[in-house]
């Protein structure tokens, strides 16, 4: 009887991987940029943290972002390292996250992904 219950386990685990090759949904990859963001801000990774972020126009910011980032005048985004993300609004290649303190961050989509809008 140990047979057919291995076989039925094996099976199990072989559908349960078939489903692990969807892509994203735009809020997971939103989801995402924010804790990739963060992550880099809180790892004091100042050409990470540009490379995530777009300007409003959705270019990538100029090399003085590095700059500004590395010696510590960037301060906005911060504090999304001590926040989660609450919901998330996506309408065409623009989203807007609601972080549980009710900050709410502008993110576009861009060829290879989701950046956060970086402020000015």
């Amino acid at each position: 009887m140990r047979a057919p219950a291995a076989i039925l386990a094996v099976a199990a685990l072989a559908l349960g991987g078939c489903g692990g090759s969807d892509p994203a949904s735009d809020e997971d990859q939103v989801r995402g940029a924010i804790g990739s963001y963060a992550s880099a801000v809180g790892g004091d990774e100042p050409e990470r943290v540009c490379d995530l972020l777009v300007t409003p126009g959705g270019k990538r910011p100029p090399e003085r972002c590095r700059e500004r980032v590395g010696d510590g005048r960037l301060q906005a985004g911060q504090a999304l390292g001590r926040v989660r993300v609450g919901t998330v609004r996506v309408r065409g290649g623009s989203a807007v996250a609601v972080l549980a303190g009710g900050e709410q961050v502008r993110l576009r989509r861009v060829d290879d992904g989701w950046r956060i809008v970086a402020p000015g």
